[in-house]
């Protein structure tokens, strides 16, 4: 069987103390490096990814797969195996039943991110390396990791991480509907230029009815939209506007007990405005946090329009005050 010109996919099953990946994170390795993979990680990787291409066998390999660690401090443990090899699925060790003096070091938060354009998904709108990263900082310079062990000393259960979710296109695989803050990319068309010609390109593309041609010209139903952008990506006239690429923001999803959906906090961010939301948003909500609250309690108990007037900076409805009746200042 020829497999020179196989991929090596690249997933993170431990990522240690790394700053950087997230266990899960996905990363196809072809002849070049991909974007969002640091070069300690490709060096790393490199070696016996090109032997596994070339349909070589390595001492370590074990069920077709192979481990591979970064080789700095920090590094992250990492399993190669090649493109349309199964995965070999290994169930990990419940954090319920770790004794609860090992849990003090628990993670305080998460961030899980979708395969993007890094990982080659078809569908993604964007790379989400910078961002994951400008979101991981400010949730570092927020103040979360104190809080939430000041608050919960001994132990940090699962549930009471935070959980941030990012989506690079409206497919959201990485299910940010349910999370503390979902940050979603989409790019949805304005509308049809004169350029049209009509050819069905963009109906054919679009899976919510939203694009339709009618009398020879394509017709948008902005209401149908979800701003996946792949009727911009199908015209082969170039004839549907945008106002290119841009991201919606969820907060207050949990599962649970009480489950609950995430609601949509705004839409329309750039790149840039995304961390500066995050970080105003998670300030609002450690104010507010009562005892025994999650996230999606203090978004229920006072509305996420309340949060949106603190994050656009508009006239606080609460007059400034607005703490919860036994709130307790950082827990």
């Amino acid at each position: 069987m020829k497999t020179g010109k196989r991929k090596v996919i690249a997933r993170v099953v431990d990522a240690g103390t790394c700053r950087y990946y997230r266990k899960g994170r996905t990363f196809v390795l072809g002849r070049f490096t991909p974007k969002g993979l640091c070069d300690s990680a490709y060096v790393a990787l490199s070696r016996d990814a090109q032997t596994m291409r070339a349909g070589g066998t390595l001492p370590w390999e074990k069920d077709g797969r192979v481990l591979t660690r970064c080789p700095d401090p920090a590094g992250a443990l990492w399993e190669l195996r090649l493109e349309g090899a199964a995965a070999v699925c290994r169930p990990d060790s419940s954090e319920e039943k770790v004794p609860a003096a090992h849990l003090k070091g628990a993670p305080t938060h998460e961030v899980r991110i979708c395969r993007g354009r890094e990982g080659g998904c078809p569908f993604a709108l964007t790379e989400l390396a910078d961002l994951v990263y400008r979101v991981e900082a400010v949730v570092e310079r927020s103040g979360w990791e104190g809080f939430l062990r000041k608050r919960f000393p001994t132990r940090i259960l699962p549930h009471q991480r935070l959980k941030i979710a990012l989506a690079a296109c409206p497919n959201t695989c990485t299910q940010p509907q349910i999370k503390d803050f979902g940050i979603i990319a989409t790019m949805r068309p304005t509308g049809v230029t004169p350029q049209c010609n009509g050819c069905g390109k963009c109906e054919e593309a679009c899976e919510e009815g939203a694009m339709a041609v009618r009398e020879g010209k394509a017709r948008l139903d902005a209401e149908m939209c979800v701003g996946c952008g792949m009727c911009i990506e199908a015209c082969p006239q170039d004839a549907i506007a945008t106002d290119g690429l841009s991201f919606r923001i969820l907060v207050g999803g949990k599962l649970g007990r009480h489950p609950a959906w995430a609601r949509e906090l705004c839409r329309g961010l750039s790149i840039q405005e995304v961390p500066g939301m995050i970080e105003k948003s998670l300030a609002w909500i450690m104010e507010h946090m009562a005892p025994r609250e999650r996230v999606a309690d203090v978004v229920d108990r006072l509305g996420p329009d309340a949060l949106l007037a603190v994050v656009m900076g508009l006239p606080r409805s609460d007059g400034g005050e607005g703490r919860p009746k036994g709130a307790q200042d950082g827990g």
